[in-house]
């Protein structure tokens, strides 16, 4: 069957594994799984949530595709093949209207080498720097690895850095996973790749046999009407694997909280200003290296971010979520379960075309619709997660409709956004004109597994120049208060700060409760003092000069001899008489 070009390929939602399991209480939460429904074969009608914390694991693969078509006019000309490649000359991509790619970035090989992590570091509790043993990678190498191309800004896709940090163990050991994933594309027409969407993340882990518990990966890649990436199929798996091979499992473990973990990247295709991410007490910069490469630096603590899972029968939904899905056309953006009736069952993405599943799994995103979803569940959660993991993750996102002329220049860092909210928007804070404030919206259950109150955070970091573009102002100082409002107009109990400080404004909120604060940050400048323009009535009278005293003379004299003597206060000489 024919298809029409588009801009982005949209491949599929990776199954991390996936209920409302119960889960032994010595698991660590960073390996909790949603499991499917309790029957099987799926045949009562579902909805289903997997609210968890907005991409806790990354796409286990890497792929490099190209899209030939009988023209290159998007959204009008046919595609004619489709194939996967390991190089750009590959027949399959050589000509292709779209290239499409997913790439996890290595360690850079040589001090030239670009697309690749630069350096990796890390600090225990009192500062000091942690030596660090990088010789190892996990999986290895994969089906779907390819060789990038530097000059068209296509990276490489090939191994996961896995990273040995003996001073640093944590409850599975000593071992690190550095994940770096760079996606993007070549449109029709173009020589170089837009510049790429990153993930970035770092795991706590021990790499396991995985026996039953993780789906065998298949060894080829064959795609076209099935999207078979080789793939874990829904076959309940038990564990959660950040990372995995056919035999082995990298296990997630807690992340130590009071230490710092960070990385440089080197790109040879620059990424845009804007980051958010799950970190805590956050130093990053952007910057470009004498070969014209663009350098990414992020450092930060992991922090607990809690997660939301849940499912509830069609028949039995509460209002809030009836309400909710009634109003959407068809349900789009998840996993569909329970085929029925689909004349072209098998022949999409996910088996079958989603006005005919029966019951689907939503995985929430970093937008207002997904929001709206997860405030939607909570009620049906008794607002309370499922699980808190740690996390250390950051990833570029859009300007969310800010002015995109501020942050375009991409020589250095304009912003970075970090929160422990399970839900927030991704982009820069928005301006509200009306109250001349920064408004930045979140949402997470109020209560944490084990009952107690979670309290949130929310960091922004940002370029002060931008910041003034972004929003209007002046050079003249910032002055700003912060404060956490709720969705009902209540104020919510936070501290709060900002400062300017090295050319950065940063501001916080933390230790405010939810479940869907906003938080406002009123940006204010005091005005410089006018010179004012003289006027007739206010021009100051000179002072005068003295008046000249008045002198006199009088005549002196000295037997026949006689003089006049003239001053203020005349005086005969002496020897002479005043006449």
């Amino acid at each position: 069957m024919m298809k029409k070009i588009v801009a982005v390929v949209s491949l599929f939602a990776l199954f991390g594994g996936l209920s409302l399991p119960a889960v032994a209480a010595d698991t660590p939460d960073e390996q909790y799984v949603l499991e499917l429904p309790a029957d099987s074969p799926i045949t009562t009608a579902t909805y289903g949530i997997s609210a968890n914390g907005i991409g806790e694991f990354p796409t286990n693969i890497n792929y490099l595709f190209g899209k030939k078509s009988d023209g290159n006019q998007i959204g009008v000309s046919k595609i004619t093949s489709v194939g996967f490649c390991i190089s750009l000359a590959d027949s399959a991509c050589a000509g292709a209207s779209v290239v499409q790619y997913k790439a996890q970035l290595g360690i850079c090989a040589t001090s030239d080498s670009t697309d690749c992590i630069s350096e990796i570091t890390i600090k225990g509790q009192d500062g000091s720097n942690l030596a660090i043993s990088a010789t190892e990678s996990f999986p290895g190498s994969r089906s779907g690895d390819f060789t990038g191309d530097a000059k068209a800004g296509l990276p490489s896709g090939g191994a996961t850095p896995l990273i040995t940090v003996p001073g640093l163990p944590h409850s599975g050991g000593n071992k690190y996973l550095v994940v770096v994933s760079a996606e993007g594309y070549r449109l029709p027409n173009n020589s170089k790749f837009d510049p790429a969407n990153i993930k970035a993340a770092i795991y706590a882990v021990r790499v396991e046999q995985a026996g039953n518990s993780v789906p065998g990966v298949q060894s080829t890649i064959n795609w076209y009407d099935k999207l078979d990436l080789g793939l874990p199929g829904w076959t309940n798996p038990t564990v959660a694997c950040p990372i995995y091979s056919s035999s082995e499992c990298a296990k997630p473990y807690p992340l130590p909280l009071n230490s710092q973990f960070g990385f440089k990247l080197r790109l040879s295709n620059p990424v845009k200003g804007w980051l958010h991410g799950r970190m805590d007490g956050v130093t990053s910069d952007i910057s470009v290296d004498s070969s014209g490469n663009q350098v990414i630096s992020i450092q930060g603590n992991p922090i607990v971010v809690p997660s939301a899972y849940g499912w509830t029968k069609k028949a039995e939904a509460i209002k809030s979520i009836a309400d909710y899905y009634d109003k959407m056309k068809k349900p789009i953006g998840g996993n569909g379960f329970g085929c029925t009736n689909d004349p072209n069952a098998g022949r999409s993405t996910n088996g079958c075309a989603p006005e005919f599943w029966i019951s689907f799994l939503r995985h929430l995103r970093a937008d207002q619709e997904s929001m709206d979803e997860f405030l939607a569940w909570m009620p049906q959660l008794k607002d309370k997660a499922s699980k808190a993991p740690t996390i250390w993750r950051w990833e570029t996102m859009g300007s969310n409709g800010a002015n995109d002329n501020c942050y375009r220049n991409s020589s250095n860092l304009s912003g970075f956004v970090t929160t422990n909210a399970t839900q927030y928007l991704s982009g820069p804070p928005v301006f509200n004109k009306v109250e001349e404030s920064l408004d930045y919206k979140v949402a997470a259950p109020h209560y944490l597994p084990d009952g107690k109150e979670f309290l949130g955070s929310y960091n922004l970091v940002i370029n002060a120049q931008v910041a003034r573009c972004l929003y209007g102002f002046t050079d003249a100082p910032i002055q700003a208060t912060v404060s956490v409002t709720s969705a009902d107009g209540q104020a919510r109990v936070a501290t709060t700060s900002l400062v300017e400080r090295g050319g950065w404004l940063k501001l916080s909120a933390n230790g405010f409760t939810f479940s869907n604060p906003t938080v406002k940050v009123k940006l204010t400048q005091t005005a410089a003092t006018p010179t004012p323009s003289p006027s007739a009535s206010a021009t100051p009278t000179p002072i005068a000069a003295p008046a000249a005293a008045k002198k006199s003379s009088i005549t002196c004299v000295k037997g026949k001899t006689s003089k006049k003597v003239t001053a203020v206060n005349p005086k005969c000489p002496t020897g002479y008489k005043k006449e």
